[in-house]
């Protein structure tokens, strides 16, 4: 069983209780440059590029693991600019201790698919 996040930029504050919607939500980059960021800070990260079981739709994935979990990133591979990557994660795991710094570094925030929560990391 695995626990999904998805990763966006906010334009503006944070949207109320209310939830989200496309307006909201920044253009984080092209695949490239995503890809560059993430593995400036997780050096480790090794991206393949796969398609989808249709074959419209491919994606860079990468799978890394450390003494608390593994993580496998995706991200569009498709479109020339990306709004958003997700990581699925073990569902046992306690802490997910990359997602902050993966949303303090790249000023994201993380959407927790399974609690609806929204976890966002303010850079002092």
């Amino acid at each position: 069983m695995s626990y999904d996040l998805t990763f966006f930029k906010i334009s503006g504050q944070m949207p109320n209780e209310e939830g989200f919607c496309e307006d909201d939500i920044q253009i984080i980059g092209s695949p490239e440059q995503l890809k560059g960021e993430l593995s400036s800070i997780l050096p480790d990260l090794n991206w393949e590029l796969a398609l989808a079981d249709h074959a419209d739709y491919a994606f860079w994935q990468s799978v890394i693991t450390d003494e608390d979990t593994w993580y496998r990133f995706h991200i569009s591979a498709t479109e020339p600019t990306v709004n958003y990557f997700t990581v699925r994660t073990s569902h046992r795991t306690l802490s997910r201790k990359l997602i902050p710094l993966i949303c303090s570094r790249l000023d994201l925030v993380a959407f927790d698919m399974q609690t609806e929560d929204v976890i966002e990391v303010t850079i002092k």
